[in-house]
């Protein structure tokens, strides 16, 4: 690359730089809050839930699907808010899947926001020839392990099932 080329690519990217920073405080919250359909987190609404008592509850749940011809497991994992207070996507909590007490996978999450009764599920494959599991044991699943979200009950948040 010429020297004038150097020149002229160093300029664009000290003008991308200033572009970017001029629109981020022009425009602070642009990409932060929108939670759920473009929609900002309302924190009053979470002070006026637990003001009235009402809080979330996280709720682990565990399906084994049927394994594939060479004996991969495939599981669904369910999160839901089985409480009567939301959950508002602005506190990261994290979900795990492990088979026979081994730590497969893990997650954070700090962007789903939940109201009372809503729930979503994933399917995570489990590969024998790398996890090398026997044929028989249990697949745990556990959602918010460090207490991030208070919960009317802590209790639900590990799923088993065997397989």
């Amino acid at each position: 690359m010429t020297k004038r080329g150097k020149t002229l690519l160093a300029i664009l990217l000290i003008a991308v730089v200033f572009i970017l920073i001029y629109w981020q405080r022009t425009t602070p919250n642009t990409l932060q809050g929108l939670i759920k359909k473009g929609e900002p987190v309302d924190t009053a609404q979470l002070e006026k839930e637990q003001s009235l008592g009402l809080s979330a509850d996280l709720k682990a749940g565990i399906e084994v699907l049927p394994a594939d011809a060479d004996g991969n497991l495939m599981i669904r994992a369910t999160i839901e808010n089985a409480g009567d207070g939301s959950i508002l996507g602005n506190i990261p909590f994290r979900y795990s899947v492990y088979i026979n007490d081994t730590e497969i996978f893990t997650n954070v999450d700090s962007y789903t926001s939940m109201d009372p009764g809503d729930a979503f599920s994933f399917d995570y494959p489990i590969s024998k020839a790398i996890y090398q599991y026997p044929e028989k044991g249990t697949v745990k699943f556990v959602v918010d392990s460090e207490n991030a979200i208070t919960e009317k009950n802590e209790a639900d948040d590990t799923a088993v099932a065997g397989y």
